[in-house]
């Protein structure tokens, strides 16, 4: 599958809004928290599957 980043900074951030998405297994970092939904804000993540883009 593909993925859609952003940076944190919305001005500067060399993100997916100028290259579009990337493939998964480009990914060489890995999340440590979530801060989307925020039912979940701050729990560790675990998974990255598609089922988790909850629009709460």
């Amino acid at each position: 599958g593909h993925v859609w980043v952003e940076g944190d900074n919305k001005r500067a951030s060399y993100d997916s809004r100028h290259f579009g998405c990337i493939a998964r297994g480009l990914i060489t970092g890995r999340a440590l928290y979530v801060i989307w939904p925020p039912k979940r804000f701050g729990t560790k993540l675990t998974s990255f599957n598609d089922d988790d883009d909850d629009d709460d």
